[in-house]
């Protein structure tokens, strides 16, 4: 089965690189359209609208605490069509690690097909998916990435420092 690209519109690294800013979320898209040359049929998946990235928290142990646990976690939802998907995306440290939770690893979310890492102040999200109109077996999968910066507001706890941000769009800024 042959398969051509009818459009592929790319984000300029520049911009990409920039931080979030509303202002800039209509023009940080990434589309692919894939059309099959034999049947001129396929269905078309396309990541061009941001990920929702809801309920971002925070937990960060005080060093010594032995009895309360680190911890990141937040909703993702993909909108796009043919591709929606929501899932719970969270990981804790083990008590009184004093590690923390920033530490720029990737953690699978429920499901398997999202990961994540977080930084500190940058959110990088990975999402895998099967699409039949990208070729054969083992062809056929692709995995789309965002990245968008947080700013998570702090509040002071006995056991730690919770923080916490109600909503994040992450523009998706390559496919592989």
């Amino acid at each position: 089965m042959l398969l051509s690209t009818a459009a592929l519109l790319l984000v300029p690294l520049s911009l990409a690189m920039q931080p979030f800013d509303n202002k800039l979320a209509a023009t940080r898209r990434l589309s692919i359209h894939l059309t099959n040359n034999t049947t001129g049929d396929c269905s078309v998946h396309v990541e061009d609208s941001p990920w929702a990235i809801t309920d971002v928290t925070s937990f960060q142990a005080h060093p010594g605490s032995s009895n309360v646990s680190s911890y990141f976690a937040f909703n993702f939802e993909d909108i796009n069509d043919g591709l929606e998907l929501k899932t719970d995306c969270s990981f804790a440290l083990p008590l009184g690690s004093n590690v923390s939770v920033a530490d720029d690893k990737y953690h699978l979310c429920t499901g398997g097909d999202v990961r994540f890492k977080y930084s500190g102040q940058l959110l990088q999200v990975s999402r895998w998916y099967q699409d039949s109109c990208l070729g054969p077996p083992p062809y056929d999968s692709a995995i789309a990435h965002g990245r968008a910066n947080v700013n998570l507001t702090k509040t002071q706890a006995a056991d730690g420092v919770l923080a916490t941000q109600i909503k994040v769009q992450m523009p998706i800024s390559s496919l592989s």
